[in-house]
């Protein structure tokens, strides 16, 4: 597998892994958990992801090439299959990126899985309504104090 994208995409994720941190960054993890699980969100920048042998025998196979004419922020993924066939996919504007903005209901699901996988109390439901109103909001700091969870 080769990842082919601009100087500064491998500057920040031609990377080995040894812990979530250097996942969350990196090409190799990235295209390992897009292949074994069909996605790369929060939750497979957890430990127990970034340990799992599948994943990380996969992110050994996975190269990162300079592609000078790639603009930054575009890649382009090639796998050859050991039948010989070659599939390619490029993206030049990935999700999330200025050219491609998640919409407000992925932001939303986003802060959904963050808060589910940090395990925490607060209620996503709650503070992503209290979000969307906080443009009529006259004293913030009362207003994050009225978001925490009764148990603080």
């Amino acid at each position: 597998m080769t990842v082919q994208g601009s100087a500064l995409l491998l500057a920040r994720g031609d990377r080995p892994v040894n812990n979530e941190r250097d996942a969350r960054v990196s090409i190799h993890h990235c295209v390992a958990c897009g292949l074994l699980l069909g996605t790369a969100g929060v939750a497979e920048f957890a430990h127990e992801t970034v340990v799992r042998s599948d994943i990380a025998q996969l992110r050994q196979k996975v190269r990162a090439v300079l592609d000078g004419a790639m603009p930054d922020g575009a890649a382009r993924v090639t796998l050859r299959l050991s039948s010989g066939e070659v599939l390619t996919e490029t993206v030049i504007a990935p999700r999330g990126s200025l050219a491609a903005p998640l919409t407000d209901r992925d932001l939303e699901a986003k802060l959904r899985e963050a808060m589910r996988t940090g395990r925490s109390d607060w209620d996503a439901d709650r503070v992503i309504d209290a979000i969307w109103r906080l443009d009529s909001v006259d004293d913030v700091g009362n207003f994050l104090q009225s978001l925490r969870p009764a148990s603080r």
